[in-house]
């Protein structure tokens, strides 16, 4: 997930589907409770993570993913690892390691602030 200025905010692996981290969920008003009537993008795990960063910053925000085939080809062109993780879970936090390196503040990532292993 990017801000609105581009700087990574969240960054993390999944070991279920996009679908199911991020959903579309019923919103209500944060006061009474009360449905909206209407849905907004949901994390299912790092809700909270995200809802604190989102009352200190303004939106839009983009959430992308990167999906373990295409990852595993660019990895394979660049020849970024010589030898490609068999086990998704590797690859993936092999990938989330490279990225919370090149991007080196990951004390700016709302969901890496001291929390460890949040699974997303």
């Amino acid at each position: 997930m990017t801000d609105r200025q581009g700087q990574l905010r969240l960054v993390g692996e999944s070991s279920r589907r996009l679908k199911d981290r991020w959903r579309m969920s019923p919103m209500h008003d944060v006061t009474t409770r009360a449905p909206l009537g209407r849905k907004a993008l949901f994390h299912s795990t790092a809700w909270g993570a995200i809802e604190r960063g989102i009352s200190a910053e303004a939106p839009p925000f983009t959430v992308s993913a990167l999906f373990r085939d295409d990852a595993a080809r660019v990895l394979a062109e660049q020849r970024a690892l010589e030898h490609l993780p068999t086990s998704d879970e590797h690859l993936c936090r092999r990938i989330e390691s490279a990225i919370l390196a090149a991007v080196g503040a990951a004390e700016r990532l709302w969901n890496k602030k001291g929390v460890s292993n949040i699974g997303i």
